[in-house]
């Protein structure tokens, strides 16, 4: 377990678990680490203790990183990947892990529709995708609109008419299996 201030370490992006999940991490002397648990700083020794705990029972190798008002503590992982801009986020999306979470709780709005007197059922708003893909997955809007043309490519969604690829616009998208 090693201690150290925020302002001594390289924040950096890493992609963490099956689903390819891009997230916040450090890399610390050639080591990733992605975020865990957050301690107030009177809080030190617990948090020291959790560390301590976790790598003497052989799960985790951790970094404590303290900063004015916090201690963090952080987990390595030799599964996680460093991600560089040089990555192309749209291509190692796993796309059914995704689509779960957009059908999940906290996904994007499915419901019933109308627009000119015409109901479209089970529909979700392009606009709302792409703001939910780009909070979800901390990515630019250029990515979410890939990422979404993705889907509709490989079959996971739709334009209700089929008029339309993926676009940041109040249209709707279905999945295909809500046909």
């Amino acid at each position: 377990m090693f201690i150290v201030h925020s302002r001594d370490i390289e924040y950096c992006s890493v992609i963490k678990g099956k689903e390819s999940k891009v997230i916040q991490g450090i890399d610390y002397q050639n080591k990733l680490f992605y975020p865990g648990e957050v301690y107030a700083q009177e809080n030190k020794q617990i948090a020291i203790n959790k560390g301590r705990k976790l790598f003497l029972e052989g799960k985790s190798l951790c970094l404590l990183v303290e900063s004015e008002n916090s201690i963090r503590l952080w987990h390595h992982d030799k599964a996680l990947k460093k991600f560089t801009n040089s990555d192309d986020i749209v291509s190692i999306v796993n796309l059914p892990f995704l689509v779960r979470a957009m059908r999940d709780i906290g996904g994007v709005k499915i419901m019933d529709r109308q627009y000119r007197l015409r109901k479209y059922s089970r529909c979700f708003i392009g606009k709302e995708a792409v703001s939910w893909i780009m909070d979800y997955l901390k990515v630019s809007e250029l990515e979410a609109l890939s990422l979404g043309q993705r889907l509709m490519n490989e079959k996971y969604i739709h334009h209700v008419t089929d008029d339309h690829d993926f676009k940041n616009e109040y249209l709707f998208y279905r999945f295909h299996w809500d046909d």
